[in-house]
């Protein structure tokens, strides 16, 4: 990859880390399950270490705007660099190296974090490491998930920023965590939604009740002064309950017991457990999760047959109700953390299990070879699965027929050369016999040549005829030695004319014969 193409490859993961952290889901009072991190994991498996570095602090950096405070942007860059490193030292599955960070900095840095700079109860502190390692993990799940699909889509070979291949290893720990995470963590989220929203229509039944015992009162009384109405309205407060307050027309405190944080519906958020429930939280610019707790829930109940009031009006401290959910969440989140590691270290063993009888295969088919060129029967693992052990036995069979054909075709080689040996000697005795005929001929005058005309053979006839010494002439000297080049000159004009074409050298000796299969002259 072009320092180009990682430029702008690394401009995009962060551009999506933000945007996977702005598309956040909320769960409850200010916590959100966040999905930046897993651009982060990408730029990890595909870009580098420095470029995922600076895609976390690009992600981690809105969480500033959406928690109101900086201390999870170290966290999350922390992350980057801790499961960056691991990887390069060779442990490829992002989600182990993301559970080794968690398993430390969950426990540790998180909870001291939040409690010793944002001031965070144990309850709260607790709750966010549990969600923040859940959170990590599931989104390490997703990367790895993501590289796995574009690898098959998209990887033909010639895509140099992906992986080559799938690990099966790898595919399979994926899908079975996939699956456990998903049967696990549903459950556990919708219970908890369910008892948040039990917890504060209880609490909304709870002020209505109040609200309603003070509507009678004041029913009772209508034409009462703003004093005795206050009056009464304190005498229908009870402990728990911090504030009421009867509102006219315009949203304005007609009477008022207790204390209320506000009077106007626009600073309430409406909550969907209950349309008249809503939530004041404090404009402290603190900890979001700090502001859920010091917020106040409202209850509003409209009031009929009285001159001047048209709405009632109940707060009450959102701690209480807060740290009960909270608790039940904790364990919640407990429960599904436990599971998450179980199901990795599950999803790890299956996998590994699943695909040790294909490398134990893999290595022992290495030496097949190896073991059919030895004509050694091939010694490859059996297994209790039915699908691996029928591989293991047609490989198996495969490699014993193949020791056969190179058995049977290694004794036709050796038969062969056998035959080419014999048959060798038989030519070599031939021509040596007929080397000693030629030789001994003395009446009769036998010359060979090669294609290009130099006399290889020179009997002891051709000497005693011709006057020349064979040493004198093969491999030296051409048949025109012994012709007057006058016969040569009229012989090539004789058969150029014959063949219509220009004849010379050593053609005009071997033209006919060529042409003819013999010649016979004198």
């Amino acid at each position: 990859m072009t320092f180009a193409t990682k430029t702008l490859t690394t401009f995009g993961l962060a551009l999506v880390a933000v945007l996977g952290n702005v598309l956040n889901l909320p769960l409850f009072f200010g916590i959100h399950f966040i999905f930046g991190s897993v651009a982060v994991m990408l730029a990890i498996r595909l870009v580098g270490f420095w470029p995922a570095v600076w895609v976390a602090l690009a992600g981690s950096a809105y969480t500033w705007v959406l928690w109101g405070h900086p201390y999870a942007m170290p966290i999350f860059t922390l992350e980057a660099v801790v499961v960056g490193l691991l990887y390069r030292r060779g442990l490829n599955n992002l989600v182990l190296a993301d559970l080794a960070f968690w398993l430390v900095a969950g426990a540790t840095l998180v909870p001291g974090l939040y409690m010793g700079a944002l001031g965070m109860d144990t309850s709260s502190a607790t709750m966010i490491a549990l969600k923040q390692s859940l959170n990590g993990l599931f989104n390490a799940l997703i990367a790895g998930l993501l590289v796995t699909i574009l690898v098959w889509r998209f990887q033909t070979g010639a895509v140099r920023w992906l992986p080559t291949h799938i690990r099966l290893n790898e595919l399979l720990f994926h899908v079975f965590l996939t699956l456990a995470l998903i049967v696990g963590s549903t459950p556990v989220i919708i219970g908890s939604y369910a008892n948040k929203a039990e917890q504060e229509l209880r609490l909304a039944e709870e002020l209505k009740r109040v609200l309603s015992e003070a509507r009678e009162s004041l029913q009772r009384q209508p034409a009462v002064s703003s004093l005795l109405k206050s009056e009464l309205l304190k005498y229908s407060l009870p402990p728990h309950v911090s504030g009421i307050a009867l509102l006219d027309g315009q949203g304005e405190p007609i009477a008022q017991a207790g204390k209320l944080n506000t009077f106007s519906p626009a600073h309430v958020q409406p909550l969907g457990s209950d349309d008249n429930l809503g939530i004041w939280l404090p404009d402290s610019g603190g900890s979001l999760v700090n502001r859920w707790k010091d917020g106040h829930y409202q209850y509003r109940l409209p009031v009929k047959g009285l001159p001047d009031g048209t709405e009632l009006v109940a707060e009450k401290a959102a701690g209480p109700l807060i740290q009960i959910v909270e608790s039940k969440r904790n364990e919640s989140f407990a429960f599904l953390a436990g599971m998450a590691v179980l199901g990795i270290v599950i999803s790890f063993l299956l996998s590994r299990l699943l695909t040790r009888p294909l490398e134990r295969l893999d290595n022992a088919s290495k030496h097949l070879p190896e073991k059919v060129r030895r004509h050694d029967p091939p010694d490859l693992p059996d297994s209790r699965i039915r699908e691996y052990g029928m591989l293991s036995a047609s490989l198996r069979t495969m490699g014993a027929a193949l020791a056969r054909t190179f058995s049977e075709l290694d004794d036709a080689r050796v038969t062969l050369e056998q035959q080419v040996q014999a048959r060798t000697r038989e030519l070599a005795n031939t021509s040596a016999m007929l080397s000693n005929v030629l030789e001994a001929s003395t009446e009769f005058a036998i010359i060979a040549t090669d294609t290009e005309g130099t006399i290889t053979l020179f009997n002891t006839g051709a000497e005693n005829l011709l006057g020349y010494d064979s040493s004198d002439v093969v491999g030296m000297q051409s048949p025109a030695l012994f012709h007057l080049p006058s016969e040569v000159e009229e012989r090539s004009q004789e058969l150029s004319d014959a063949f219509g074409e220009a004849i010379s050298g050593f053609d005009v000796f071997v033209k006919n014969a060529l042409r003819q299969g013999s010649e016979t002259r004198e």
